[in-house]
């Protein structure tokens, strides 16, 4: 027994040193093979909370995922009383086309979690009868949808002083009723 003990331990040990050798070079040369998706109940798969790591399987491009796995910052889910919170969801094609659910239980949660939530697209609805749902529904190619948007072809200077007017009369809107941001 005691002469299997000691080669035993050698080979645990090469293979040990074997494995954080290779670790530490494929870390050198910058592979990076993390799981991305975790099991979801509502949603079938989810981004997992906390990855900071190079996507390269469609180009390279660097993600990080916040605490709720979302590709933002981190955001208090309590809402301050001092906040107003409004919310935009769009058809959301990235839950699929067969995923009401989904769907419908996104917009629950939104439409907790918000002062005002605006629905835009085909199906677009209101969500659980909170009183702070607005549907809008159409697409943006639809010939009939005017609410009030104008495309007006402009040289880049004329669509850069357009932007600093937006933003001047904006600045002074928000810090006139005194809006912070989260």
């Amino acid at each position: 027994m005691k002469r299997f003990a000691l080669p035993a331990v050698l080979v645990l040990a090469s293979a040990l040193f074997a494995l954080v050798l290779a670790e530490m070079a494929l870390r050198v040369v910058g592979f990076s093979a993390p799981i991305w998706h975790q099991p979801d109940a509502q949603l079938g798969w989810k981004l997992r909370p906390g990855i900071a790591a190079w996507f390269t399987k469609e180009g390279r491009a660097f993600v990080r995922t916040n605490a709720q796995g979302a590709r933002d910052r981190d955001h208090a889910l309590h809402k301050p009383e001092d906040v107003y919170r409004i919310a935009v969801l769009g058809d959301m094609l990235e839950l699929g086309t067969f995923s009401a659910d989904a769907h419908e239980a996104l917009g629950r949660d939104a439409a907790r979690s918000t002062d005002v939530l605006i629905g835009i697209g085909e199906l677009a609805r209101p969500g659980d009868g909170a009183g702070n749902e607005i549907a809008v529904h159409a697409t943006v190619d639809d010939p009939e949808l005017d609410r009030g948007i104008d495309a007006t072809p402009t040289t880049p200077e004329q669509f850069a002083a357009y932007i600093k007017r937006e933003n001047d009369k904006w600045v002074k809107i928000i810090k006139a009723v005194g809006i912070k941001p989260e």
